[in-house]
This record gives C-alpha cells, sequence and structure tokens, in this order.
C-alpha cells in the first residue's frame, strides 16, 4: 500500500499544470497527519521544500509542542524550517472575524511572504478529498449558490493543493504503514465547529447511504469548476448588453428581464452586495443609494452608478495657480492636466468649440486660480444667465449624478467661481471682443 499509494500520488502531482520539479515550494506543515504525509512523499520528488509552521497560539502548551514536534522533524529531514506565531484571537476581535477565518488571513499572509522570499513557485497544503467534499457541504448549509458548489481547487493562484485526489482513510492507511509520526490536534473533535461536526456527523451519515459519497461529491465539485469558465464567460457577454460605462449599468432595461434581481447580483458581485440588496436595488426609486464595504451605489436617471469608496472618499488637493501655467493632478487615481495660457483667437466659432476648452478674458482673471471641488452653498452666474445660481441646483437642472456631483472640479478666483469645469464657464468671463487678450484654459 505506501509504494502504491506513493506511485499514485506522483502520478496525479505530474498531471497538474503548475507542478515544476525544478521550483521551490513552501510545504504548509502542522505537524498533523495530513501534512506529515505530503511532506513525507513530496521529499521524494526532486524539488526543493521549505517548511513552513505556525503557531496560533490557541491551545496553550499543547500548541508550542506542535512546534517543537516540527522542528524536530524539520533536522532530521534536514528540511529548512520557517516558524511564526500569531495571537489569532486578538486578530479575530479587532477584525470582528471567526477564529477560522482571522487563523486563515494570517496563514497566508504569511505563507506569500515566505514565497517572496525564497522565489518559490507557491505553496503546498495537506488537503485531500474529504476537506472537499466538507467545503461543498457547508457552503450549501450557507446559501453559498452555484459558487459554494466547485468547493476547493487543486490551484489557487500560487496555492497547491496536491492530495486532493486522495480520501482521508487512504490518507490514514499510508502514515500507518509509513510509520510516521504526527500530532493529533485536539480542536478537530469539537462540534461546535460547523466544520468537525460535518467530518464527525454529516459526512458518516452520507455514508451510510453510499459509501463512495465522498468520492462522489469530489467529482461533482471538479465539473462545477469546469462549468464556471463558461458560466463566467456567458456573464461576461451577457453583462456587456446592459453596461453603460465602467461604472454604470441600464437598470431600465435589466428590469424588463424576470431574472433582473439575479443577473444584477451576478453582474456586480464584486462589490459586496448580496442577494436580498440585489432585490431592493431593482425594486428603488430614482435617487436610491446603496452601501456596500467596498463601494457605494446610486440608482439615478435609469441606470445604477457604481463607485469604489477608496475612489468616492479620497479628498481632492486643491491646485493653486500663481499664473499661467499648465499643473498635474490626480483625482480618482486619474492622471489629469489643467492648462492656462496666454491666447490669440482668430475665430469667433472658438468660443464654442469644445466643452473641455474655454476662453477668458485676460482682464477679468485675478491670479491666484484655484481648482477646487465643489462645497455646499457654492453659487455662480451660468453662461447665458443674469442671475446667480446654486450649484446644487445647477447640478439638479443638468441631471448631474451623486458621484458627479461629488467629483465636480471647479476653477475659481478667491471671489467666485469662473468655470464649472467641463460643464458651464460663468458669464461674468464671457469673451464679447474676439480681439481682446485672453486666457485659454483646458482640462485634460
Amino acid at each position: 500500500m505506501p509504494r502504491r499509494f506513493s506511485i499514485q500520488f506522483a502520478e496525479q502531482l505530474h498531471k497538474q499544470a503548475w507542478w515544476d520539479p525544478h521550483a521551490c515550494y513552501v510545504l504548509a506543515l502542522s505537524g498533523g497527519m495530513d501534512s506529515m504525509v505530503l511532506a513525507q512523499l513530496m521529499r521524494a520528488q526532486s524539488c526543493r521544500l521549505v517548511l513552513a509552521h505556525v503557531n496560533f497560539k490557541l491551545r496553550g502548551a499543547e500548541s508550542d509542542a506542535d512546534e517543537a514536534f516540527v522542528k524536530e522533524q524539520a533536522q532530521g529531514w534536514k528540511l529548512p524550517l520557517e516558524t511564526c506565531s500569531f495571537d489569532t484571537q486578538s486578530y479575530a476581535n479587532e477584525k470582528g472575524i471567526s477564529i477560522e477565518m482571522a487563523a486563515r488571513e494570517l496563514r497566508y499572509q504569511w505563507f506569500r511572504e515566505l514565497v517572496q522570499k525564497y522565489q518559490a513557485k507557491g505553496i503546498l497544503t495537506a488537503h485531500h478529498a474529504n476537506d472537499l467534499a466538507e467545503t461543498v457541504l457547508l457552503n450549501m448549509t450557507r446559501g453559498m449558490g452555484i459558487y459554494g458548489l466547485d468547493g476547493i481547487s487543486s490551484e489557487t493562484k500560487n496555492i497547491f493543493r496536491p492530495l486532493l485526489f486522495a480520501t482521508k482513510e487512504s490518507i490514514e492507511k499510508y502514515a500507518q504503514d509509513e510509520q510516521l509520526s504526527f500530532r493529533q490536534d485536539s480542536s478537530n473533535a469539537l462540534l461546535d465547529i460547523p466544520r468537525n461536526n460535518i467530518r464527525h456527523t454529516v459526512l458518516p451519515g452520507l455514508r451510510q447511504i453510499n459509501t463512495r459519497a465522498v468520492e462522489h461529491i469530489g467529482q461533482s465539485a471538479v465539473r462545477v469548476q469546469q462549468m464556471m469558465g463558461l458560466y463566467r464567460e456567458y456573464l461576461s457577454v451577457l453583462k456587456a448588453g446592459y453596461q453603460l460605462s465602467q461604472n454604470s449599468i441600464d437598470l431600465e432595461r435589466l428590469k424588463l428581464r424576470s431574472d433582473a434581481a439575479f443577473l444584477l447580483f451576478e453582474f456586480i458581485r464584486e462589490t459586496g452586495i448580496n442577494g436580498e440588496q440585489a432585490n431592493e436595488i431593482v425594486a428603488a426609486r430614482e435617487g436610491a443609494r446603496f452601501t456596500t464595504e467596498t463601494h457605494q451605489l446610486w440608482v439615478t436617471r435609469g441606470m445604477l452608478e457604481i463607485k469604489p469608496k477608496m475612489q468616492q472618499n479620497q479628498e481632492f488637493t486643491e491646485v493653486i495657480f500663481d499664473g499661467p501655467a499648465c499643473i498635474h493632478f490626480t483625482q480618482q487615481g486619474l492622471n489629469r492636466q489643467l492648462c492656462v495660457e496666454p491666447y490669440r483667437l482668430y475665430a469667433k466659432d472658438q468660443l464654442a468649440a469644445d466643452p473641455m476648452c474655454v476662453y477668458v478674458p485676460k482682464e477679468a482673471i485675478q491670479f491666484p486660480l484655484i481648482l477646487r471641488t465643489w462645497k455646499q452653498g457654492d453659487e455662480f452666474i451660468p453662461f447665458g444667465m443674469k442671475h446667480k445660481k446654486k450649484l446644487s441646483d445647477f447640478f439638479v437642472d443638468e441631471k448631474f449624478s451623486p458621484a458627479q456631483k461629488q467629483n465636480q472640479l471647479l476653477l475659481c478666483t478667491q471671489d467666485e467661481i469662473i468655470w464649472v469645469v467641463g460643464s458651464r464657464l460663468s458669464e461674468s468671463m464671457r469673451v464679447k471682443n474676439i480681439d481682446l487678450e485672453v486666457y485659454r484654459i483646458m482640462i485634460e
């Protein structure tokens, strides 16, 4: 059995697209049976290995004993070992997440640092077929839909799982036949941990119905993984038909479909919305605003406008023009430029040629000029009008979305707004004679 299992492992390993026998890999070694078996099998390969052990400080002396055990094994194998420890409980409390999620975030962040340090191809973990089945079942209880049915992939970014083909029973048999030493994690027996409950209660029950339940769940997960590629490709094509721009969806047209909420959720799931919010957005009235952890969304003029929060909350730093100049600046992560330069007009038609370029009389400009975003209470005389108008009312008249209002730039003197950039010049800046000396102001 040991030799047969080793051959099977090597055959499966060489089928993986990520496998490179000349590369370096970081192997996550907890000291438990699964990771010890993986280490034993990988030692027979020609690649370079770096062992990595995390002490989560959750089981007191037991955690420290695991670390000591792993150090002894690494020394006996003459393999390099990296260790670290985390105050996992404090991290979970600070982030407001479960212990399991905290441990996952901490270990994979550290593993990736090791990959960079050793220029490794990736991280090897000892997940097996039973872990895959448990994950599928756990995701089903959480209502994760199709995205939860694919379980665990044999390759996720630079994380590789060469034991996914093997059941827990075959791994146990190999460890027994090879007389491998390993540590037992007492927390694996706690049934109040959902995954443990599935492992010790649900899976044994399913095996009474079908002795190959674990293998069949794994096979189904692999099929779903293969199907997901086609599903995402179809969604991408479908989304393009409703996408008005990179950050907006034609909500009015999408609402004509009976599956509008479902499709909206799929189109913008990266924003962090849930199914309930998708339903609310489809039913929302004009002006409704929705917030996720990372994005803000507005229903406006029959469309859904989407902006990342970092972009929305990023304060624009005022730009000062002490005289004619071209100044580069950044707005919402984009590099932009505004130029104020002396110019000689040659035709009256130039005055209305381009909304991104305006001309103002030299005699009307008093430096410094200030480029800033709008504030409550701002007002100006829109070109073509005789009286001042609040910018907030101007935005309503021009059908500005909330995102457009929040990011609208204004070019001002100390006393007045001379240009709502890219939209409307102030009437006070009207050029009445093309023979006058002017400044040309352009935004790119």
